[in-house]
C-alpha cells in the first residue's frame, strides 16, 4: 500500500483529501502546516507528498527545499495543492523540484489521476533501474572471472612445473609455497564468484522457482562422497564419523555437493587433528536433517547473529576465525531452497550445525536439475 503524506493547514481541505484517498486505498498521513510535515517525512518517508503552498511556520515551498536538500527524501514525488495558479508561482515551484500542481477548487479524479500518474512513473522509472542493475551484476559476474583466472592459470602451470622440473630443494620449496597459495587464490575467487553469481539468481523468481522444483534420491551417496573425500585430502580420514540415511530431498545435487563441501572443510579445517567431526543425515516426516558437529574454536553468539557477505571481507573475522564465504554460500543456498541453517556454537569447544531441507518419502521419480549452479568447470569456465 502506497504511503501518502498531505499536508494542509485548512482542516476541512486536509479531512477531504484524506477521506478521498482512503477511498482509492492509499495510506494517508496528515500534517496541519510544513513543520509538522517536515518531520513527518523524515519519519515515515511516503511514496508521494500533497502539500498546500500557503502555511503558518513554514510554507510549501520552504518544506520543499528542506525536503530536497536530504538524501532520504530528496526524490519522494511532490504536489503543489494552491489557489494560487499564476505562472510565475507554478515555475518557481517546478525549479524547487516540484512535480505538479493541483489548483483549487479540484475535483477527486483531478486529485487521484495526479497521483496516480506520479506514482506509475516513479514505479517505471525504478523497474528500469531494477533492470539495469541486475544486468551490471550480470555483466560483472560473467565477465570478472578471466581477468582473475588467465593469470592465475598461469602461476599454477609454472609452479608446478616448477615443482617437478627443479632440482634445487629450496627451489622446489618456493614453487610449492607459489602454488599453494595460488590455490587457495583459485578458491577464494570460485567461492566470490559463485557467492556473486547465487545474488544475482535469487532476483529472478523463474530460476528459483526452477531451482526449488529440482529433488534427488540419492544425499545418503552425496553426503558421504563429499565428507570422505574432503577428509582424505585434508589427511583426517580416521577423524571423520558418517551416518547418512536416503531420502527424496528438494535440492539439486550440485548445490547439496557444495553446502556439504563447504561445511565440512570448515569443520575439518578449525578443529584439532584426532579429534572427531560428525556428520548425521536422517529424514524426519517432512524435513531431511543434517548435522555437522566439531570440536573446534566455535563462534560467539555475536558472530553467528552477524553472519553475512560483509563479514568475509573482515580480515579479523575471516582469517582468524575461519568461518568465511563458504559459510554464506551454504546458508544462502539453503534458504533458496526453502530450508534453514542454524548454528549451536560455544567458544572453545565446538560449533554444530544444523541444516533443514524439504524432504518426502521415495515414493517418486525425482525431477532432472532445471537449473543448477556449476562449481566444477575448469576455472577457464567457472561462470556460464
Amino acid at each position: 500500500m502506497k504511503k501518502i503524506l498531505v499536508v494542509e493547514d485548512t482542516k476541512s481541505v486536509r479531512e477531504e483529501i484524506v477521506t478521498i484517498l482512503q477511498f482509492e486505498n492509499f495510506d494517508v498521513f496528515e500534517a496541519e502546516n510544513g513543520l509538522v510535515g517536515l518531520i513527518q517525512a523524515k519519519k515515515i518517508l511516503p511514496d508521494l507528498i500533497v502539500c498546500d503552498v500557503l502555511m503558518p511556520e513554514l510554507d510549501g515551498f520552504g518544506l520543499l527545499t528542506c525536503l530536497r536538500d536530504e538524501v532520504a527524501t530528496s526524490s519522494i514525488p511532490f504536489i503543489f495543492l494552491t489557489a494560487k495558479a499564476a505562472k510565475e508561482d507554478m515555475r518557481g515551484g517546478m525549479e524547487l523540484g516540484a512535480d505538479d500542481y493541483i489548483t483549487k477548487p479540484f475535483s477527486p479524479e483531478e486529485l487521484v489521476n495526479a497521483i496516480r500518474v506520479r506514482l506509475n512513473k516513479i514505479d517505471n522509472i525504478n523497474r528500469q533501474n531494477d533492470i539495469k542493475f541486475e544486468a551490471l551484476c550480470e555483466n560483472i559476474v560473467y565477465s570478472m572471472p578471466h581477468e582473475f583466472i588467465t593469470p592465475l592459470t598461469a602461476i599454477l602451470g609454472f609452479s608446478e612445473l616448477l615443482i617437478d622440473t627443479a632440482k634445487e630443494p629450496n627451489v622446489t620449496k618456493i614453487a610449492e609455497g607459489i602454488n599453494n597459495s595460488g590455490k587457495r587464490l583459485e578458491r577464494l575467487i570460485q567461492n566470490f564468484l559463485v557467492y556473486a553469481q547465487i545474488e544475482v539468481l535469487v532476483n529472478n523468481p523463474q530460476k528459483v522457482i526452477s531451482m526449488q522444483s529440482v529433488s534427488i534420491t540419492n544425499p545418503e551417496h552425496i553426503i558421504k562422497d563429499v565428507a570422505s573425500f574432503k577428509a582424505k585430502q585434508l589427511k583426517r580420514e580416521k577423524d571423520i564419523v558418517i551416518e547418512a540415511e536416503d531420502a527424496e530431498v528438494k535440492i539439486s545435487t550440485e548445490n547439496l555437493r557444495k553446502i556439504i563441501e563447504e561445511l565440512v572443510d570448515n569443520a575439518l579445517k578449525f578443529s584439532p587433528k584426532e579429534s572427531k567431526v560428525t556428520v548425521k543425515a536422517t529424514n524426519d516426516k517432512d524435513f531431511y536433517q543434517i548435522q555437522i558437529s566439531d570440536h573446534g574454536r566455535g563462534m560467539t553468539v555475536e558472530q553467528i547473529v552477524n553472519i553475512g557477505s560483509y563479514m568475509q571481507f573482515d580480515r579479523k573475522i575471516y582469517e582468524q576465525q575461519g568461518m568465511g564465504l563458504g559459510l554464506v554460500i551454504s546458508k544462502r543456498l539453503i534458504e533458496i531452497h526453502d530450508g534453514s541453517l542454524t548454528i549451536d556454537s560455544e567458544v572453545d569447544k565446538g560449533t554444530t550445525i544444523n541444516i533443514k531441507l524439504k524432504s518426502k518419502p521415495l515414493n517418486t521419480k525425482s525431477k532432472n536439475d532445471n537449473y543448477i549452479i556449476d562449481y566444477d568447470l575448469e576455472m577457464s569456465e567457472l561462470i556460464q
